[in-house]
Protein backbone atom coordinates (compact mmCIF):
# COMPACT_ATOMS: atom_id res chain seq x y z
CA UNK A 1 0.00 0.00 0.00
CA UNK A 2 1.32 3.24 -1.21
CA UNK A 3 1.87 5.69 1.79
CA UNK A 4 0.54 9.11 1.27
CA UNK A 5 2.61 12.52 1.49
CA UNK A 6 1.29 14.74 4.53
CA UNK A 7 3.86 17.28 3.97
CA UNK A 8 1.92 19.86 1.92
CA UNK A 9 -0.86 19.55 4.93
CA UNK A 10 1.62 20.38 7.74
CA UNK A 11 2.76 23.56 5.51
CA UNK A 12 -1.10 24.65 4.93
CA UNK A 13 -1.81 24.30 8.84
CA UNK A 14 1.09 25.87 9.98
CA UNK A 15 0.56 28.85 7.57
CA UNK A 16 -3.38 29.18 8.74
CA UNK A 17 -2.56 29.10 12.56
CA UNK A 18 0.06 31.72 11.94
CA UNK A 19 -2.80 33.99 10.13
CA UNK A 20 -4.95 33.26 13.00
CA UNK A 21 -2.15 34.32 15.63
CA UNK A 22 -0.82 37.45 13.72
CA UNK A 23 -4.51 38.47 13.22
CA UNK A 24 -5.61 37.83 17.33
CA UNK A 25 -2.27 39.84 18.23
CA UNK A 26 -3.37 42.93 15.69
CA UNK A 27 -6.54 43.08 17.16
CA UNK A 28 -5.28 42.83 20.88
CA UNK A 29 -2.64 45.29 19.86
CA UNK A 30 -5.33 48.23 17.89
CA UNK A 31 -7.75 47.54 20.89
CA UNK A 32 -5.12 48.33 23.87
CA UNK A 33 -2.59 50.91 22.47
CA UNK A 34 -4.80 53.59 22.17
CA UNK A 35 -5.61 52.63 25.80
CA UNK A 36 -2.01 53.56 26.40
CA UNK A 37 -2.03 57.17 24.92
CA UNK A 38 -5.52 57.49 27.22
CA UNK A 39 -3.89 56.67 30.62
CA UNK A 40 -1.09 58.91 29.04
CA UNK A 41 -3.44 61.71 28.99
CA UNK A 42 -5.64 60.81 31.92
CA UNK A 43 -2.75 61.30 34.04
CA UNK A 44 -2.53 65.28 33.45
CA UNK A 45 -6.16 65.42 32.41
CA UNK A 46 -9.52 65.35 34.75
CA UNK A 47 -7.58 63.81 37.66
CA UNK A 48 -9.70 63.31 40.73
CA UNK A 49 -7.77 66.29 42.31
CA UNK A 50 -8.71 68.64 38.81
CA UNK A 51 -12.24 67.72 39.29
CA UNK A 52 -12.36 69.00 42.57
CA UNK A 53 -11.21 71.99 41.86
CA UNK A 54 -13.14 72.47 38.75
CA UNK A 55 -16.44 71.34 40.74
CA UNK A 56 -15.54 74.31 43.25
CA UNK A 57 -14.73 76.77 40.82
CA UNK A 58 -17.79 76.04 38.86
CA UNK A 59 -20.04 76.54 42.47
CA UNK A 60 -18.26 79.64 43.11
CA UNK A 61 -19.84 81.05 39.60
CA UNK A 62 -22.81 79.55 40.25
CA UNK A 63 -23.14 80.97 43.94
CA UNK A 64 -22.04 84.60 42.79
CA UNK A 65 -24.18 87.16 40.73
CA UNK A 66 -21.32 86.74 37.94
CA UNK A 67 -23.14 87.57 34.28
CA UNK A 68 -20.57 84.70 31.90
CA UNK A 69 -22.40 86.23 29.10
CA UNK A 70 -21.51 89.90 30.04
CA UNK A 71 -24.30 91.69 27.87
CA UNK A 72 -22.98 94.97 29.64
CA UNK A 73 -21.86 98.07 27.51
CA UNK A 74 -18.92 97.77 28.73
CA UNK A 75 -17.61 94.29 27.39
CA UNK A 76 -18.45 92.31 24.55
CA UNK A 77 -20.23 89.33 24.62
CA UNK A 78 -18.97 85.59 24.17
CA UNK A 79 -19.35 84.62 20.84
CA UNK A 80 -20.48 88.17 19.46
CA UNK A 81 -16.74 88.96 17.47
CA UNK A 82 -14.45 85.29 16.76
CA UNK A 83 -11.85 86.47 19.23
CA UNK A 84 -13.98 86.48 22.50
CA UNK A 85 -14.90 83.09 23.59
CA UNK A 86 -14.32 82.94 26.95
CA UNK A 87 -14.09 85.17 30.16
CA UNK A 88 -10.92 84.68 32.94
CA UNK A 89 -12.25 83.93 36.52
CA UNK A 90 -11.19 85.54 39.00
CA UNK A 91 -12.13 86.35 42.76
CA UNK A 92 -12.29 89.80 42.29
CA UNK A 93 -14.64 89.53 39.56
CA UNK A 94 -16.96 86.87 41.06
CA UNK A 95 -17.17 88.51 44.44
CA UNK A 96 -16.48 91.98 43.30
CA UNK A 97 -18.85 93.63 45.86
CA UNK A 98 -18.57 91.29 49.20
CA UNK A 99 -15.17 91.08 50.44
CA UNK A 100 -15.64 87.93 52.98
CA UNK A 101 -16.87 86.09 49.96
CA UNK A 102 -13.81 87.35 48.02
CA UNK A 103 -11.00 86.59 50.85
CA UNK A 104 -12.97 82.66 50.94
CA UNK A 105 -12.08 82.88 47.12
CA UNK A 106 -8.67 84.15 46.69
CA UNK A 107 -7.96 81.18 49.83
CA UNK A 108 -9.58 78.20 47.47
CA UNK A 109 -7.69 79.38 44.42
CA UNK A 110 -4.33 79.42 46.59
CA UNK A 111 -5.00 76.16 48.38
CA UNK A 112 -6.47 74.68 45.39
CA UNK A 113 -3.09 75.75 43.49
CA UNK A 114 -5.09 77.21 40.67
CA UNK A 115 -3.30 78.81 37.54
CA UNK A 116 -5.88 79.67 35.41
CA UNK A 117 -9.84 79.56 35.49
CA UNK A 118 -11.99 80.28 32.21
CA UNK A 119 -15.89 80.49 31.58
CA UNK A 120 -16.71 79.43 27.99
CA UNK A 121 -20.11 78.80 25.95
CA UNK A 122 -20.80 75.01 26.75
CA UNK A 123 -20.38 74.04 22.71
CA UNK A 124 -16.36 74.29 22.70
CA UNK A 125 -16.27 74.54 19.07
CA UNK A 126 -15.74 78.81 18.76
CA UNK A 127 -13.21 78.43 21.96
CA UNK A 128 -11.34 75.83 19.90
CA UNK A 129 -10.93 77.59 16.98
CA UNK A 130 -10.11 80.99 18.11
CA UNK A 131 -7.28 79.34 20.34
CA UNK A 132 -5.76 77.90 17.43
CA UNK A 133 -6.16 81.23 15.35
CA UNK A 134 -5.38 83.84 17.83
CA UNK A 135 -3.02 81.33 20.42
CA UNK A 136 -0.13 83.89 19.35
CA UNK A 137 -1.86 87.08 19.76
CA UNK A 138 -0.76 89.00 22.43
CA UNK A 139 -4.68 90.42 22.84
CA UNK A 140 -7.95 88.98 24.22
CA UNK A 141 -5.85 87.02 26.74
CA UNK A 142 -4.72 83.91 24.48
CA UNK A 143 -1.01 84.81 25.45
CA UNK A 144 -1.87 83.66 29.09
CA UNK A 145 -2.77 79.89 27.78
CA UNK A 146 -0.03 77.83 28.16
CA UNK A 147 0.94 75.43 25.80
CA UNK A 148 -0.55 72.41 27.77
CA UNK A 149 -3.75 74.69 28.21
CA UNK A 150 -4.00 74.63 24.44
CA UNK A 151 -3.27 71.06 23.96
CA UNK A 152 -5.99 70.48 27.27
CA UNK A 153 -9.10 72.18 24.75
CA UNK A 154 -8.17 70.80 21.84
CA UNK A 155 -8.58 67.70 23.31
CA UNK A 156 -12.12 67.81 24.42
CA UNK A 157 -14.50 67.23 22.73
CA UNK A 158 -16.76 70.30 21.10
CA UNK A 159 -19.99 69.63 23.19
CA UNK A 160 -22.48 70.05 20.46
CA UNK A 161 -25.23 68.08 21.96
CA UNK A 162 -26.76 70.34 24.07
CA UNK A 163 -26.54 69.47 28.08
CA UNK A 164 -28.97 67.06 29.62
CA UNK A 165 -29.21 69.56 33.24
CA UNK A 166 -29.45 72.80 31.00
CA UNK A 167 -25.76 73.96 31.21
CA UNK A 168 -25.45 76.87 29.33
CA UNK A 169 -21.74 77.12 29.75
CA UNK A 170 -18.16 75.28 30.76
CA UNK A 171 -15.29 76.19 33.19
CA UNK A 172 -11.82 75.15 32.03
CA UNK A 173 -9.29 75.18 35.05
CA UNK A 174 -5.60 74.55 35.03
CA UNK A 175 -3.34 73.65 38.13
CA UNK A 176 0.08 73.73 38.89
CA UNK A 177 1.00 70.90 40.71
CA UNK A 178 4.38 69.75 42.91
CA UNK A 179 5.98 66.20 43.52
CA UNK A 180 9.00 64.37 44.30
CA UNK A 181 10.78 62.83 41.39
CA UNK A 182 12.69 59.48 42.24
CA UNK A 183 15.62 61.53 44.10
CA UNK A 184 13.69 63.97 46.03
CA UNK A 185 13.71 66.31 44.00
CA UNK A 186 10.73 68.76 43.37
CA UNK A 187 9.30 69.03 39.78
CA UNK A 188 6.22 71.45 38.47
CA UNK A 189 3.55 70.33 36.29
CA UNK A 190 -0.14 71.39 35.19
CA UNK A 191 -3.27 69.38 35.58
CA UNK A 192 -6.79 70.33 33.70
CA UNK A 193 -10.42 69.84 34.40
CA UNK A 194 -13.51 71.30 32.92
CA UNK A 195 -17.09 71.02 34.27
CA UNK A 196 -20.07 72.42 32.94
CA UNK A 197 -21.90 75.48 34.47
CA UNK A 198 -25.70 75.66 35.71
CA UNK A 199 -26.12 79.49 35.02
Amino acid sequence: MKKMNNKGFVLVETLIVTVFVVAIFTIVYTNFYPLIGEYDRRENYDDVDSVYGAYWVKKMIQESDYDISCPAAHCTPINAVPSVTFRTINCDALFSDNENKRGVCNHLFSELKIKMAIATTYDLTSLKAATNKFGDINSYGFQNFSQGFKDYISYLPNYKTSSLNGANYRVIVEFEREALDGVGDSIKYNTYANMEVLK
